[in-house]
């Protein structure tokens, strides 16, 4: 846990230093005000999020959202000597929220360039098998911090659309547990670089 807190300290302690220096070059000319709040809808290769932004100046916000995915599959083996049919499932599901800090740079021609610095942590669940027969499942959690890099393009007051990428850190710990009796714990330490993923933000 040492490193991801000193990560996360190290982060946040860059944030100012580094909006001093933004905003020394690009001065308050977003559209956004101080106590507006938004609403932001994202989509990836991996996942669907959903989050909130509270504007607590013109380029700058707190940031939280939820990451989801998850998926289900059967398949059938038949062999046909002898004539037999195996039936095989995995699924999977995972929740990640996030906390941070979101930063926007001035808007050029309707385009407002952004960073977002922050914390995540979530929860993982996998399971998989052959129906009638062995079977197992694995549950796990996962804490870190995150960097995000985009930029949006206003379609008007109301409405933006955009593309932002996103690297993490992350510490994770899951168990794994099968029907014949077998378990496993598993830590590990992590990065990772997301798919971009396409947001739609709505200002109220």
């Amino acid at each position: 846990m040492f490193p991801l807190r000193s990560a996360l300290s190290v982060v946040f302690a860059l944030s100012p230093a580094v909006l001093s220096g933004q905003e020394s070059t690009a001065p308050d000319s977003t559209p956004f005000r101080s106590g507006q709040w938004a609403a932001q809808f994202g989509v990836s290769s991996g996942y669907a999020s959903l989050g909130v932004l509270k504007f607590t100046a013109p380029t700058r916000a707190w940031l939280l959202d939820a990451r989801v995915s998850g998926g289900h599959e059967d398949r059938e083996l038949r062999n046909t000597n002898p004539d037999t049919t195996v039936t095989q499932f995995e699924s999977d599901a995972s929740v990640t929220l996030r906390l941070g800090r979101r930063f926007y740079g001035s808007g050029r021609d309707h385009v407002v360039g952004l960073y977002s610095i922050g914390a995540s942590g979530g929860i993982a669940h996998s399971a998989g098998g052959q129906r009638g027969g062995s079977a197992g499942e694995t549950n796990g959690w996962n804490v870190g911090v995150f960097f995000e890099l985009g930029a949006s393009y206003l379609v008007n007051r109301r409405l933006s659309l955009g593309a932002i990428g996103s690297a993490s850190l992350s510490y994770s710990r899951s168990v794994s547990k099968g029907s014949t009796g077998f378990r496993s714990e598993i830590s590990r330490y992590g990065g990772s670089l997301s798919a971009v993923s396409l947001v739609a933000t709505v200002y109220f």
